[in-house]
């Protein structure tokens, strides 16, 4: 099973399709059309917030996922889908206030128009944070009733998962997890360099959500740690390290995004790209530093414990 959440989501269905779609999944995250996310300095978050403009169907996001969704895509998730696997991402229902679980290769399945349509406007759901981009109405059949669901990041109610909330309060066992191994792909920094926070109202909305999405992520990696434990599973997570040279949470620079994958790749192939647990509370409670010119050692490189 693979899950994602808001840019995990547009990664979800490369890593769910495997080896060959690595190339087009590098294409997607650090090409020219990802460089087109970048707000331009006239839009700041705030001016979003106040007056968001343009339609869901025409935003940069949209056009590059519909760009990378093919129909080739989405015959392949649905015959792996066939094969009992799954891939699930979430989004989040500003009308109800609750996070929605997406079963896309079961939307794959039903092949045709249908599924061309609502498996990329999922994607761009899930990773369309408020204020950045426009949300999402997706078209809901009830019955006799036909209505739209406005849906944005899933983040908002939820940074990562890999069980359902209520499975944290079931104590159901289940022995086919037992020996499984989750793993967990953090796209940011769990601690980071403080800077100096700058006194205007933008950059003071910018560090709050900020902010709040680290604690976010930080509970929910505590959660699915906890749920690894009870269930036998092994656990283990690759973050940003604290220290590594990055700007913002909605940086799509070319530039930046190719140095974090090329610094990524590197770690990956040395083996230093997953950590226990315990070895990422070492590194984020060790003391920070100043983020240099270059990158820092890769997250699971040893470190000694501090006195």
């Amino acid at each position: 099973m693979v899950t994602g959440v808001s840019a995990g989501a547009l990664l979800a269905p490369f890593a769910f399709l495997g080896a060959d779609w690595d190339a087009r999944m590098q294409d997607a995250f650090t090409g020219k059309r990802s460089a087109w996310l970048m707000p331009s300095p006239a839009r700041t978050i705030l001016a979003r917030l106040l007056s968001p403009r343009g339609l869901p169907h025409h935003n940069a996001l949209f056009q590059l996922v519909d760009h990378f969704v093919t129909m080739e895509m989405i015959d392949a998730v649905a015959r792996e889908a066939a094969k009992g696997r799954r891939l699930v991402v979430a989004t989040t229902d500003l009308d109800k206030h609750e996070t929605v679980l997406w079963n896309l290769g079961e939307i794959a399945q039903h092949g045709g128009k249908a599924a061309r349509t609502l498996f990329p406007s999922v994607l761009v759901a899930s990773a369309s944070v408020p204020g950045v981009f426009p949300p999402v109405l997706i078209r809901v059949h009830a019955g006799c009733n036909k209505y739209d669901e406005m849906h944005v990041d899933g983040g908002v109610t939820t940074s990562v998962f890999s069980t359902p909330l209520i499975a944290g309060i079931q104590s159901t066992e289940l022995p086919l997890l037992h020996g499984a191994h989750l793993y967990m792909i953090v796209n940011g920094q769990l601690a980071r360099t403080p800077p100096t926070t700058r006194y205007n109202t933008v950059d003071s909305l910018s560090n709050s959500f900020s902010a709040e999405m680290t604690y976010k992520t930080r509970e929910a990696i505590v959660d699915n740690i906890a749920a690894a434990k009870r269930l036998g599973m092994e656990f283990r997570l690759t973050e940003i390290p604290e220290g590594y040279p990055q700007t913002s949470f909605i940086d799509f620079d070319q530039q930046h995004m190719q140095t974090l994958f090329d610094y990524a790749a590197d770690c990956a192939a040395r083996g230093l790209l997953w950590m226990t647990p315990a070895q990422s509370i070492r590194r984020n409670m060790s003391a920070h530093g100043t983020p240099g010119s270059n990158p820092p050692e890769c997250p699971a490189a040893v470190m000694e414990p501090t006195r």
